[in-house]
């Protein structure tokens, strides 16, 4: 995308055409998953706060709302243990209670292989949280391309 935005001297067309996008996404009843596309390093939120991609990114799950889009907010993938209960409740409420997504989350990355059970400690507090969805991680994470045997197991 962002080789296309230099050559093309565009703005984001997944931005500049996102009221278009979220007519089409009504019509075809597609929730959209909104988030961590802006935030530049993980637990970003919880020890400075939310940024300018945060808040960019909760507006445009407003104007998805708005538009009668569900939207899913995503929490950051990396974060450490003591973090996960204020992350989920900070985001929770800057998203005006909308479903809360967080990918695993990893509270360590000194674990290659083991990611998954790492994960599984940070997806148990998260939802005891308030999470309203976690993501599944593999021993893949971080290594490769998880295989069928991956996922299959997880």
């Amino acid at each position: 995308m962002t080789a296309w935005m230099l050559h093309n001297e565009k703005e984001n067309p997944l931005y500049s055409e996102f009221d278009y996008l979220l007519e089409i996404m009504k019509e075809h009843e597609v929730t959209l998953s909104m988030g961590n596309a802006c935030v530049p390093a993980p637990s970003t939120i919880q020890r400075t706060g939310p940024d300018t991609g945060t808040h960019n990114e909760l507006e445009l799950s407003d104007r998805s709302h708005e538009a009668g889009v569900q939207t899913i907010v995503e929490g950051p993938g990396h974060i450490p243990l003591d973090e996960i209960d204020a992350n989920v409740k900070l985001m929770k409420r800057l998203s005006g209670e909308k479903p809360f997504y967080m990918l695993g989350p990893l509270v360590t990355d000194i674990a290659p292989g083991y990611d998954h059970i790492v994960a599984a400690i940070g997806a148990s507090l998260s939802s005891a949280y308030g999470a309203d969805f976690i993501c599944y991680v593999t021993p893949a994470e971080h290594l490769a391309l998880p295989n069928v045997e991956d996922v299959s197991r997880a």
